[in-house]
């Protein structure tokens, strides 16, 4: 190991730390969304600082052994943390749904899994010598990841779908990233890039949520002021004005007016009636008022 792996690992710190204090400071996520970020950053500062333990022990006398062994079985077992971490801030409710403690559940059978295979190598061995090896299943380790992964790419297609968002196609190249440089980690054990990557795409994640989550009004749901304006540049309006008059008898008339305005463009349509029925020559005469605001979006 050399400086070159040094001070990467110290960028990566500062850069976590960074996002750590951002996060906290930050007025527009809830406790529930910080409280992901700031425990995915963590788990990610732990587990780079755990990789440069166990190159620094490794290969050492033998009453380093145990650090070695411990720091492999945290960096392998807290991986697929992180990606749980970060599909806990795309809901936010406070609730956990099913499918999260279900990613839970299957992080602690990953962890105990682990612990079991350490005295026979499975996963991974530390021989007498204090050398670190890959197990013959070692794959164990990559399907965690791997699945993992997944999950937090899904959660994000399934959470992006339910917003006017034109750059939510952005999660497939950072999931794609994500994948590709952890085939290279494996291919190549020796470039130890990993957690830069992971730590580089968790602040681009992050910028792709605040971007997703702050383009909407918290309290109907549809585009804020700042948004709708920038949307508006981009649509055509078509007014449709239509009245019509019935007359049945001398005793009773209806006026029956309807006033439509649609703002219409590929990813929005906002459509607004008015209609006004006017009762006449009953004994109870009623002006009826009605106001249909829909806002769909066509994906």
């Amino acid at each position: 190991m050399n400086g070159y792996f040094y001070v990467l690992t110290t960028i990566d710190i500062f850069v976590l730390c960074f996002m750590c204090v951002l996060t906290r400071l930050s007025e527009s996520l809830n406790k529930k969304q910080k409280r992901g970020f700031l425990f995915a950053f963590g788990l990610i500062a732990l587990i780079s600082l755990l990789e440069v333990v166990t190159l620094k022990v490794d290969g050492l006398p033998v009453r380093y052994r145990w650090i070695n062994i411990i720091s492999n079985y945290l960096g392998f077992g807290l991986t697929p943390s992180v990606c749980i971490c970060l599909v806990y801030v795309l809901d936010k409710k406070t609730k956990l749904r099913w499918e999260f403690k279900l990613a839970i559940l299957c992080e602690i059978v990953y962890l105990l899994i682990l612990a079991i295979s350490i005295p026979s190598g499975l996963v991974f061995s530390v021989s007498q010598e204090n050398i670190y090896s890959r197990g013959p299943y070692f794959v164990i380790y990559i399907f965690a990841y791997f699945i993992s992964i997944l999950y937090l790419s899904l959660s994000t297609i399934f959470v992006s779908k339910q917003f006017q968002n034109r750059s939510k196609a952005l999660i497939y190249p950072l999931m794609i990233f994500l994948v590709a440089e952890t085939i290279i980690q494996i291919l190549v054990p020796d470039l130890h890039v990993s957690w830069l990557c992971v730590t580089l795409l968790s602040v681009l994640y992050f910028i792709y949520c605040s971007e997703m989550w702050n383009q909407l009004d918290g309290l109907t749901g549809l585009l804020n002021q700042n948004s709708f304006l920038n949307r508006s540049e981009e649509m055509y309006i078509l007014v449709l004005f239509h009245a019509f008059f019935v007359k049945t008898g001398l005793m009773w008339m209806i006026l029956n007016m309807s006033m439509m305005c649609m703002v219409m463009s590929k990813e929005i349509c906002v459509c607004v009636s008015l209609r006004i029925v006017l009762r006449r020559h009953m004994p109870n005469m009623a002006i009826v008022t009605e106001l249909v605001a829909m806002n769909s979006v066509s994906y």
